[in-house]
């Protein structure tokens, strides 16, 4: 099976939900990101906000699973820490 894509998926985190799952959307819906490189650049952060962010690849046969959620704040100019 050779990797295609990736997928990421990246959710605001109420600070006193921080860190566990409930996690909302942003704008009621995930915003995501697909990316065919190992790294890429997320884009629109708000500052001092509380992100979950998850990652799954696709390959020829599918979507794998997604990965577990890694948790971040951004700082005052919006990138993360």
């Amino acid at each position: 099976m050779i990797l295609q894509i990736y997928l990421i998926y990246l959710f605001i985190t109420p600070v006193n939900k921080f860190p566990v799952d409930n996690t909302y959307p942003i704008d009621n819906t995930a915003q995501s990101k697909m990316t065919k490189s190992l790294t890429t650049v997320l884009h629109g952060l708000l500052k001092y906000t509380n992100y979950s962010i998850q990652v799954l690849a696709f390959t020829h046969v599918g979507e794998g699973l997604r990965s577990v959620k890694s948790y971040c704040r951004t700082k005052e100019d919006g990138k993360l820490e």
